[in-house]
């Protein structure tokens, strides 16, 4: 069956890039599919209709990277926490980057992870232009990239990056001892990670639908002796979707004994997150039906009507899901 779809899209500038929402709506069954980029990055979550939120959260470390230390630890590396707590509960993931302003005299010393709350680890940089057969900060091949960083010229890491951070340095042209990247020959300052020997993740699409909330952190490592640098701030951005619990109903039916409707009969229904009593009245044909109850609920529905008394006019129910069938019979 083919379904009409209406695509709505809205685009919002940011001094890091550019942020998309892309929303297509099923006009057979309602459902929504949003699709959101950071940078031109895009993702999909199906789901009903709830908005996103695009929040920064910036850190401030500003310490010296450990020199030669890094051998595939996050202990041996120099880190740095940022919380967002502060986003609403249940937040998911839809989409995120991360910019990091440091210097460094050797890119190549360089290992860069990011870890969400759930403890995954994506890997920013693998110490690009090395040959690595592990992530323990040696290597089998010498030297790689000799190019600088410089805390004034932050980096960007994002999907939508169309040059790999293992090729830091080297486009558009092969950068000398001296020189920095996001300064000169045209260097980008936007990159897509490379996580090269780094067990995890391969790009910030694996953070999706994670909990947004709690503490991310990121950690730079060096794993060469002589050059230094400074771990100065990073900034993390997160597109979230705020999770909705799931919404069911109850309905059923309002007979006599003898199966003739009963109508305008009066449902209360108490109980649950209720802040107040929920009412529905029953049709011509006796049915009611009440929705947008909150799944995993303890209810209590009552019904009464002229001229009619029930046997069991009072029924609890622990709502797990959609609950129909729900009859009442009155006594005669």
């Amino acid at each position: 069956m083919k379904h009409k779809v209406v695509l709505l899209s809205a685009c919002f500038v940011l001094t890091i890039g550019s942020f998309c929402i892309m929303q297509s709506v099923s006009a057979d069954d309602g459902r929504e599919a949003i699709s959101v980029g950071l940078v031109g990055e895009e993702i999909s979550v199906a789901q009903q209709a709830s908005p996103v939120a695009l929040d920064s959260f910036t850190a401030t470390p500003n310490v010296a990277i450990p020199d030669n230390t890094y051998n595939g630890a996050l202990g041996s590396m120099a880190c740095s926490t940022i919380s967002t707590l502060s986003l609403p509960v249940s937040s998911f993931v839809g989409a995120a980057q991360v910019q990091i302003a440091m210097s460094h005299t050797f890119v190549c010393d360089l290992t860069i992870k990011l870890v969400s709350p759930a403890g995954s680890i994506l890997g920013l940089v693998s110490r690009p232009g090395v040959v690595e057969t592990a992530d323990n900060g040696n290597d089998t091949a010498g030297f790689g990239e000799n190019s600088n960083l410089l805390v004034p010229n932050p980096l960007t890491y994002s999907d939508s990056a169309t040059v790999l951070s293992e090729q830091m340095g080297k486009v558009p042209i092969d950068l000398a001892t001296g020189q920095t990247i996001c300064v000169d020959g045209g260097t980008p300052c936007i990159y897509r990670p490379a996580p090269g020997t780094v067990v995890g993740l391969t790009g910030f699409a694996g953070f999706d639908g994670q909990d947004a909330r709690g503490n991310w952190q990121l950690c730079i490592g060096d794993a060469a002796a002589a050059d230094t640098g400074t771990f100065a701030s990073w900034t993390l951005t997160l597109a979230s979707f705020p999770t909705t619990a799931a919404k069911v109903s109850v309905s059923g039916r309002a007979v006599t004994p003898s199966g003739q409707a009963i109508s305008n009969a009066l449902l209360t229904l108490t109980g649950g997150d209720l802040t107040q009593p929920r009412y529905a009245k029953t049709n011509v044909f006796g049915y009611y039906k009440i929705d947008d109850l909150a799944v995993g609920q303890f209810y209590v529905l009552t019904i009464e009507a002229r001229r009619h008394t029930f046997a069991n006019p009072t029924q609890a129910i622990n709502l797990d899901g959609d609950v129909a069938g729900l009859d009442f019979v009155s006594t005669r």
